[in-house]
C-alpha cells in the first residue's frame, strides 16, 4: 500500500494541505490551527513533512503577529531542514523568508540568517577565521555546509557553523584565527 493511503499520514497531510491553504487566503487563525495539528501528529521520524509544516507555521504566526512562536517554531524548522535536499523544504523557507525580511528586530534577523544562510566570506569574518581555511574545511570534510548552491558555493547557518567550530577545537584542531 502507497504510504500516502496510510491513515496515520493521512490526516496529518490533509491538515497540512488545508493549513497552507489558509496561510494563502490570509486565514491566519484557522492556518495556524491547521498546521499545529499537522505538526503535532507527525511522527519524529518525518523530518521533511516537518520542516515544510514548522516553516508554514512559523509564517503564519509572524503574518498573525504572534512574534516569539513564529520565531521559536522557525528556528526548529530550520534546524528540520538542515540538510535536506528537498524543493519543497527550500519553498518553505523562502517564504518564511520573505515574511522574514520586513522585520527588522535582531531575533528576526538572526533567523533570517539561518534561513537565508551566510556565505563562506561572511560566515568565515563572523567566525574570525581566513576565508581560506573555511574553504579548506569544508573541501576536506571537516566543516559541512548547510547549503551547497547550484554554482557550488556554500551557504552557512551562522548557529550551525559555530557548533561545528567548537567541535573542531574540542577534537584538537588547531582554528587559524585571520
Amino acid at each position: 500500500r502507497p504510504s500516502w493511503m496510510d491513515p496515520a499520514q493521512a490526516l496529518p497531510d490533509l491538515l497540512s494541505v488545508t493549513g497552507a491553504a489558509q496561510l494563502q487566503l490570509g486565514n491566519l487563525s484557522e492556518a495556524v490551527a491547521d498546521l499545529s495539528r499537522a505538526l503535532g501528529a507527525r511522527p519524529e521520524a518525518a523530518i521533511r513533512s516537518r520542516a515544510i509544516d514548522g516553516a508554514a507555521l512559523a509564517t503564519a504566526y509572524l503574518q498573525a503577529e504572534e512574534v516569539e512562536l513564529g520565531l521559536s517554531t522557525g528556528h526548529r524548522a530550520v534546524d528540520a531542514a538542515r540538510h535536506m535536499p528537498s524543493a519543497r523544504v527550500r519553498e518553505g523557507l523562502a517564504r518564511l523568508q520573505l515574511e522574514l525580511e520586513g522585520r527588522s528586530d535582531t531575533p528576526s534577523r538572526e533567523l533570517m540568517e539561518r534561513v537565508a544562510g551566510l556565505p563562506t566570506g561572511e560566515m568565515a569574518r563572523r567566525l574570525e577565521l581566513p576565508r581560506k581555511s573555511l574553504q579548506n574545511y569544508v573541501e576536506g570534510g571537516l566543516f559541512e555546509p548547510d547549503l551547497v548552491m547550484p554554482g557550488g558555493h556554500y551557504r552557512f547557518d551562522p548557529k550551525h557553523a559555530r557548533q561545528q567550530l567548537q567541535q573542531l577545537r574540542d577534537r584538537g584542531y588547531v582554528v587559524a584565527r585571520p
